[in-house]
């Protein structure tokens, strides 16, 4: 979630930071795939999907076999 919209195809560092922490864990290459307004707790936000080649694909659809 972010409180702008990002462009599909554009290329972000995701910086990953544990609460425990609180210090830089990770840093990732990561590509914005969608970006869409949603009203959250009555404000504008934008849910971002975003696809890493180093994360393992999830599928959110049953695939069909055909043939």
């Amino acid at each position: 979630m972010g409180r702008e919209a990002a462009v599909p195809g554009e290329t972000l560092i995701l910086d990953i930071v544990p609460r425990s922490t609180n210090e830089l864990c990770h840093r990732l290459s990561v590509r914005v795939i969608e970006s869409r307004p949603v009203i959250l707790d009555g404000d504008l936000r934008y849910r971002i999907r975003l696809h890493s080649d180093m994360a393992a694909p999830v599928l959110f659809e049953q695939q069909i076999r055909r043939g």
